[in-house]
């Protein structure tokens, strides 16, 4: 069974910077896509692991001169709960603070999770890439509206039922962080 942190520990992207990157397992086995959104000559790909044995990748696409967030590419791959979702899309729910968008659930296919306000403050921890190689190298201060993605990339999201604190050792971004200090 594999998590976001095995995935971010083995995760090995092939290919050159394009499009048409072979998205594939440090095994060279080709990770399954849900999806693709987007079009364009950059590649990159969102992971939502919901810490329960279902986690799932989609590719998003885009074009090299338009700067685009991890936030973009939430929105192009999926759908605000509640909205119509007649393709049956990855759904979220969002907080903007003001100074940064933070994710609150993912939905997706008959899985659900929502942070939680009580302790252990259950949560949605950010994991991130800004290439095939260097992970954890880029951390946004503002939220994921704040993390540009760069071709080859990859953002992932885990579910932390018993809190960002416990469990495998969590990158959780500091805006969350930020919140959960205030909370306390």
């Amino acid at each position: 069974m594999r998590n976001l942190l095995t995935v971010v520990c083995v995760l090995f992207l092939a290919g050159s910077a394009s499009a048409d990157v072979n998205w594939v397992w440090y095994d060279g086995s080709p990770i399954d896509l849900e999806y693709t959104s987007g079009s364009g000559d950059s590649a990159s790909l969102l992971i939502v692991d919901f810490q329960n044995g279902s986690y799932y990748a989609f590719d998003y696409k885009w074009d090299s001169s338009a700067a685009q967030t991890g936030w973009d590419m939430i929105q192009a791959v999926g759908v605000e709960t509640g909205q119509s979702n007649p393709d049956s899309k990855l759904e979220y729910t969002y907080t903007d603070w003001g100074w940064g968008i933070t994710i609150d659930s993912f939905s997706y296919d008959g899985n659900s999770e929502t942070n939680g306000a009580d302790a252990p403050w259950p949560s949605w921890v950010y994991y991130l890439s800004d290439n095939e190689t260097n992970y954890f190298s880029e951390t946004s201060m503002v939220g994921c509206d704040g993390r540009d993605i760069a071709d080859a990339s990859w953002d992932g999201w885990s579910w932390h039922a018993d809190g960002w604190g416990t469990g495998n050792p969590p990158v959780p971004e500091p805006a969350t962080m930020a919140l959960l200090a205030i909370g306390g």
